[in-house]
């Protein structure tokens, strides 16, 4: 089974002190999931990087099908995600990164309030 780079734990660590967490399930191509992984970490990660509302993601194929793929984002709210990032050019870039990998177009939800003792982050 394929798996990015982003799927070890400090990703993952970090996309769960989320204020706002961006989950969105990613059913990809048959076939395809090398290719995403690619255009993610050339394109993706570079923007995000550069955004100043999100502070981590996390992306790791699903066991039950490895074409499915978790992707968790850490934003500072809702909005910054919503209202802010997805009215930048940075946005649209993204998409056009991924279109071809995507088996159907992706729709995020959001988990809000994630408290550290709830992790049992006791620093």
């Amino acid at each position: 089974m394929d798996h990015s780079p982003l799927s070890d734990h400090p990703h993952l660590s970090d996309a769960l002190k989320s204020p706002a967490m961006e989950v969105a399930l990613t059913k990809v191509v048959e076939g395809g999931v090398s290719g995403y992984y690619s255009q993610f970490n050339k394109v993706v990660t570079r923007v995000l990087d550069e955004e100043d509302g999100c502070k981590g993601y996390f992306i790791s194929p699903l066991i039950e099908n490895p074409e499915d793929q978790l992707l968790l984002i850490n934003w500072d709210s809702v909005d910054a995600h919503h209202e802010v990032f997805e009215k930048r050019p940075g946005f649209r870039e993204c998409i056009d990164a991924l279109k071809d990998y995507y088996k159907e177009f992706v729709v995020p939800w959001h988990i809000v309030d994630i408290r550290k003792e709830d992790l049992g982050d006791r620093n």
